[in-house]
């Protein structure tokens, strides 16, 4: 009797798991077929999506952008459903000379940021990926995109006379991401984007702010002098502050409220 019980409910396990597994496979997603879905923008008009902020926005992955992290940026992501209701061309900044996929940036032929990051599983820890980065930051792009997002920009970086311009990227006055691709050497990175008319926007700025305040501890780059919080300066002149240095709520306010306002 006793066996007769143990097979029955090892029968009714079997059962069990074969209709869980029947389930498991019923519900599988099929993204191979196509949906026959009547799909509309409403009222919004997708004909010209311009997207300004800071790494997430360009794409930056892995301690970098490469070729290969920009094709997934958010806004390129964004911009392929977008055209299924009469979105524009997306265009972002050339990235054709990263021939390895490797990320990092070469200035007048030596480097100044690293490859892209990835797991040594043998180390158990990330580091960067063999090779020499190919990307030069002096090849001058000089065009507007539709993807100005700017690794490492700060709210104030978007209106910033400069910030785009190649003499400045050695005293850390430019960036050297903008500056591949600002359409002049005084090009501000919200101009560039306003030159595209944008009928439709994304802003993802102000993070790094207080970013870098926050990853460094509340020091500078070299580890050993505090870094600022200029809401306890006072100081309102933000081409006097340094990189992990915390943004005045005031100057970020009035910053903020320009760039919505120039984009509405």
């Amino acid at each position: 009797m006793v066996s007769n019980l143990k097979n029955i409910q090892m029968k009714n396990k079997f059962i069990l798991l074969s209709a869980l597994a029947i389930g498991f496979a019923s519900c599988e997603p099929e993204f191979d077929k196509e949906v026959n879905a009547d799909y509309t923008a409403g009222e919004a008009d997708f004909s010209s999506y311009v997207a300004i902020g800071n790494s997430l926005t360009a794409g930056y992955m892995d301690g970098t952008v490469s070729k290969g992290s920009q094709m997934n940026s958010y806004p390129n992501l964004l911009a392929q459903q977008f055209a299924l209701v009469g979105g524009g061309a997306f265009e972002q900044p050339s990235y054709e000379d990263d021939v390895n996929n490797l990320g990092g940036l070469m200035l007048g032929g030596n480097p100044i940021s690293t490859t892209r990051l990835v797991i040594d599983a043998s180390q158990g820890r990330p580091e960067n990926i063999a090779g020499a980065p190919t990307i030069e930051v002096s090849q001058l792009q000089q065009k507007a995109f539709n993807n100005m997002g700017v690794p490492g920009a700060k709210s104030f970086h978007l209106i910033a006379p400069g910030y785009g311009d190649l003499a400045g990227v050695a005293v850390g006055t430019a960036n050297p991401y903008f500056v591949r691709h600002a359409t002049s050497s005084s090009a501000l990175v919200l101009g560039d984007a306003m030159s595209k008319a944008p009928t439709f926007f994304t802003n993802w700025i102000g993070s790094n702010d207080v970013l870098a305040y926050a990853t460094n501890g509340g020091a500078t780059s070299n580890g050993n002098t505090a870094a600022a919080d200029h809401n306890t300066t006072g100081n309102l002149n933000p081409a006097t502050y340094g990189g992990n240095d915390i943004t005045n709520s005031n100057v970020f306010t009035n910053v903020y409220g320009q760039i919505i306002n120039t984009l509405t």
